[in-house]
């Protein structure tokens, strides 16, 4: 709720303005990119769910539009789970209530609306872009460690929540525009772990924030050298 309040009161802040005579001149921003509009979805019933992007056994994305942006929508693979038990429910909400509950970071996939009925599900930033391993070979050194720091904030931005990121690789780093890099943070939840990324206590117990200054390694010395270090 106060995460809520500081941001309606910096919206408000922005977008007024104090004329002469001291009244407040509101002031509308002009050629605003679709990607920096947040949609207004108040619930399931107002998304137009268009193809299906992926499918695993528990859970299927799929594009979507709202009024003004298109949208992934997470939610549950009926069709291959059938009816949804209690359990698999509170699975799905555990997973997604910690990253509808975070500020938005320029670094990491937006969650704009979370929702329990008819089922849980996420309606997130639109994931297509492709990943910064496939621009590293035209990189400069520069702009390679200036990505990896990018990264570092978005994980250092999750582990604030004390939200463990689960299976963090290279595949998990994007690169929109060919400029910022951009962490795929709640889709990642939902995969099977990689085990050439894990930290060795990753093995017997929980990831914890020293887990993912691991993988940060691993991370950082596949983008600079082309290959992991085992």
């Amino acid at each position: 709720g106060y995460a809520g309040y500081r941001r309606l009161n910096s919206a408000e802040d922005s977008s007024e303005s104090h004329d002469e005579d001291g009244s407040i001149a509101t002031e509308k921003p002009t050629n605003i990119e679709q990607e920096d509009i947040e949609p207004v979805v108040t619930g399931y019933e107002d998304l137009e769910l268009l193809d299906t992007v992926k499918t695993s056994p528990t859970i299927r994305i799929r594009r979507a539009e709202t009024a003004d942006r298109r949208v992934w929508v997470l939610e549950p693979n009926i069709e291959a789970e059938g009816t949804l038990d209690t359990s698999t429910i509170d699975r799905l909400v555990n997973k997604i209530e910690p990253w509808s509950q975070m500020d938005s970071h320029p670094n990491l996939l937006s969650v704009f609306k979370t929702g329990t009925e008819p089922f849980p599900w996420a309606a997130i930033e639109s994931a297509d872009y492709p990943t910064l391993l496939d621009h590293v070979d035209e990189l400069s050194m520069t702009e390679k460690l200036e990505a990896i720091q990018e990264i570092c904030d978005a994980v250092h931005h999750v582990s604030r929540y004390g939200t463990p990121y689960m299976n963090l690789t290279t595949k998990s780093l994007l690169y929109p525009n060919d400029s910022d890099a951009k962490l795929r943070g709640i889709l990642d939840q939902f995969g099977a772990q990689n085990e050439w990324y894990m930290a060795p206590e990753e093995f017997t117990a929980e990831s914890t924030e020293q887990s993912m200054v691991y993988r940060l390694g691993l991370i950082t010395y596949e983008l600079l050298t082309g290959t992991l270090p085992y």
